[in-house]
């Protein structure tokens, strides 16, 4: 069974990006740092995310997951057309579990907040990588949008530092 994995980066003060979505903050001062990305995306097939983070992508120069198939859950429609993704608006659990149990590689859930809680609360997220960055912006966009009024609890399983500015954690669910 593919496991959907939560592959994200994050400020020390918790936020992945401005209010505003602008990741500045993020590719500053990478010094062209390997962070295994690439190696990361060899190991997925499907990629999900919420509406304002396929919006945030729109503005990139190429559409960056070519190779995979895309998935944006959003309850607006309202989208350019895009020959890689398709918008999906309701059913997203019965998608997932679809998706899950399909033969391949894993499940990039790419976020943003919002999507990032619902799979959490609907105990979907099989492994995280959280890469912080040694920077507080103060304020932005939480790794989860709301106050989750459960536990889920996850299992360390390795830490690796890149440069001086980043450090991942990897975890498992448990």
């Amino acid at each position: 069974m593919k496991k959907i994995i939560l592959y994200i980066a994050q400020s020390l003060d918790g936020f992945i990006a401005r209010p505003d979505g602008n990741l500045d903050w993020l590719t500053e001062g990478n010094d062209d740092l390997d962070f295994g990305y690439n190696d990361f995306l060899d190991t997925i097939d499907i990629t999900i995310m919420g509406g304002k983070t396929y919006r945030d992508i729109l503005a990139f120069d190429e559409f960056p997951y070519k190779n995979q198939t895309n998935y944006v859950f959003s309850r607006n429609n309202n989208f350019p057309k895009n020959e890689y993704v398709n918008i999906v608006n309701d059913n997203f659990i019965e998608l997932i579990n679809k998706l899950k149990h399909q033969a391949g590689k894993d499940i990039w859930l790419v976020g943003g907040s919002e999507i990032n809680t619902i799979f959490l609360e609907n105990n979907l997220i099989d492994k995280i990588y959280i890469f912080i960055k040694s920077v507080a912006i103060g304020n932005g966009i939480p790794l989860f949008s709301k106050s989750i009024s459960f536990t889920k609890n996850f299992k360390l399983i390795s830490t690796k530092q890149f440069g001086e500015k980043f450090i991942m954690l990897e975890y498992d669910k448990i």
